[in-house]
């Protein structure tokens, strides 16, 4: 017994040696641990200590099987101690948050602004807010057409009002506010919450990417974030409320031929942490949600592929000549096919911008789902290892598209009932549908995540 405690205590003191090489990605990885341990020094030392404890746990099969030295070795113990640790402190992190977030805010006279609401996440996170019992403004890029025509017609703009929206022009940021702040004072509304939505994406390569087209991804996703948050800022002073900021597991990583959009992301995720502690001092929270791949308008194929081939066929002939056409239907091909395969429940995403903007407790990030989380691991490693990461991840796909949960099939009747109401029924109000699905709904689900731009009210 005393050569197992003798044991024990001398894979210890390894393991802390050898992690104290490994601070600067400790340190890094504090961010990853539960919101209540507040402090740096607390995250530290707990990030540490799990890193201690697998590594000990490693050290103490060593005396009862040769197996571990012969497999792994010194350096292969401290990187699987390492990895093992931040996987634990990730799933920790992300379903003890699930849990953390109960309780709801009180939605009588509260007010959100959402932009970004023609399509996707934005015009279904407008619905849902306004079933919740909120006042919802949707900042819409094209009035009067698509997500903004059917978003207009859900209460006739009483308390879901669509609002013309383009985050690069500050003359309609500046009339918004001003649509926003009449509509608060008149019906005695605060504003709660800033959801800065809208995003636009570029697939190409640095030297087939034109210029413009860096410009209008940065406008858009981190300028656009920006001018809003800056302009609407006074009336959430007002209320202490939150800012909420859909951002991508883009802002944590870097994928090469997403050169602009990750940059874009990157900054937003950086504005985020400075706005953070900037405004602390007003009690105004200010949450980033990290969202995997979604099959929405953004990620359109077909779009994306066009705007693809008109970069390709404006790239100079040199430049061409270096890539080959071969190289480049390569790339399209693959980014095809990656497209192709994301997942189509965007109402996982809208769940948890919903969840950021009710919640009693708001986090300061928001994966979207535990796969996120995971993947985002590879920001702690090495740069040579975080290729071979994301590379065992890909690989892992299949695997974790089967452990994906199965759409409940109890929300598609809940979405026929309420579109035969809305089709059938003109005189039964929109709020009355809502209410009496939401209270058809198990909890956790969603009855708007699979209601698609124009079709709610495409009848009559």
């Amino acid at each position: 017994m005393g050569s197992l405690v003798e044991e024990l205590v001398d894979s210890a003191v390894r393991g802390v040696s050898s992690v104290a090489s490994c601070g600067t990605i400790m340190r890094q990885s504090a961010s990853l641990l539960p919101a209540w341990s507040t402090t740096v020094w607390a995250k530290t030392a707990l990030g540490l200590g799990s890193v201690v404890a697998v590594y000990a746990g490693l050290g103490f099969l060593q005396p009862l099987s040769g197996v571990v030295d012969f497999a792994v070795g010194e350096a292969g113990k401290v990187v699987l101690a390492i990895v093992i640790s931040f996987a634990v402190t990730a799933y920790l992190n992300y379903y003890c948050h699930k849990g953390w977030d109960v309780g709801r805010v009180d939605c009588t006279g509260k007010a959100v602004f959402v932009t970004g609401c023609d399509s996707g996440f934005g015009f279904e996170t407008a619905l849902r807010l306004y079933c919740s019992g909120f006042h919802v403004f949707a900042g819409c890029l094209e009035p009067g057409i698509n997500g903004a025509l059917t978003l207009s017609k859900v209460d006739g703009g009483r308390r879901l009002i669509p609002v013309p929206l383009d985050v690069t022009d500050q003359d309609q940021i500046d009339a918004a506010y001003n649509v926003v702040a009449d509509v608060c004072q008149e019906n005695q509304l605060e504003l709660w919450s800033l959801i800065n939505n809208a995003g636009v994406a570029a697939f190409s390569e640095l030297e087939i990417c034109s210029l413009q087209v860096y410009q209008r991804v940065l406008d858009v996703n981190t300028l656009g974030t920006v001018r809003m948050t800056k302009k609407f800022l006074p009336l959430l002073r007002r209320s202490q409320g939150r800012v909420v900021i859909v951002s991508s597991l883009a802002g944590c990583l870097a994928y090469p031929g997403l050169t602009a959009y990750c940059m874009s992301k990157h900054a937003v995720a950086v504005f985020a942490e400075c706005l953070r502690a900037e405004v602390r001092r007003w009690n105004i929270s200010v949450a980033v949600i990290a969202c995997t791949g979604y099959r929405t308008h953004m990620l359109n194929p077909a779009k994306l592929m066009q705007e693809i081939e008109q970069e390709w066929n404006t790239t100079p002939e040199e430049i061409r000549q270096v890539y080959g056409e071969d190289y480049f239907r390569n790339f399209m091909t693959s980014y095809v096919r990656r497209l192709t395969s994301v997942n189509a429940n965007i109402g996982e995403a809208v769940d948890t911008i919903v969840a950021a903007c009710e919640s009693l407790r708001p986090r300061e990030r928001y994966f979207t789902c535990f796969k996120g989380e995971l993947r985002c691991l590879a920001r702690f490693l090495p740069a040579p290892w975080q290729d071979v990461y994301m590379g065992l991840f890909e690989s892992f796909e299949p695997i974790f598209a089967w452990m994906r949960p199965a759409k409940n099939p109890v929300v598609s009747e809940q979405l026929n009932n309420l579109l035969r109401n809305l089709h059938g029924r003109r005189e039964s109000s929109v709020d009355d549908v809502c209410d009496r699905e939401r209270r058809r709904t198990p909890a956790g689900s969603s009855i708007t995540s699979r209601i698609s731009d124009g079709e709610l009210f495409q009848k009559g």
